[in-house]
């Protein structure tokens, strides 16, 4: 019976443990990731920004951590990210200068849009590996500069 108590005891305690360690409110150490942007080609459209938390999720389409949009200013572009939590992270972004909502393709699959990752990481038709752009947030405050480009 006294096992029977303590089993029951920590299946009911461990989940409430899980959110008060990762929920929003927890004490978890944070920081602000300040993503600064250059080499866009005008002012027109929107930078859209994806935060990216694991391999796993880097870069599908709706499994980023955290997403952005910011309008160019003198062909800047500039998002922070609030309350980070500490960790290992990667940004895939582009400049969206029609405002579709959508990377823009040839139809032999090129980019017709400008685009970037942490770290600059060259593309070669594809994405580049999440080793390659990843990055770590340990501090109160990260910046990381992206220069966009087009593919080639």
């Amino acid at each position: 019976m006294v096992v029977l108590r303590a089993s029951l005891l920590v299946i009911l305690l461990v989940p409430l443990w899980a959110e008060a360690r990762n929920g929003p409110n927890s004490k978890r150490p944070s920081g602000v990731l300040d993503v600064r942007v250059s080499g866009l080609p005008s002012d027109a459209g929107v930078v859209r920004v994806a935060l990216f938390a694991s391999e796993d999720s880097f870069p599908k389409r709706g499994r980023a951590f955290r997403n952005a949009i910011v309008r160019p200013i003198g062909k800047i572009g500039a998002v922070i990210f609030k309350n980070i939590p500490y960790g290992i992270y990667a940004v895939a972004l582009y400049h969206d200068e029609n405002e579709n909502n959508a990377f823009d393709r040839s139809w032999f699959g090129l980019p017709l849009e400008k685009y970037g990752f942490s770290n600059n990481a060259r593309t070669m038709l594809k994405p580049p590996k999440f080793k390659k752009v990843r990055f770590v947030v340990d501090g109160q405050h990260k910046v990381i500069e992206i220069k966009v480009r087009r593919a080639g």
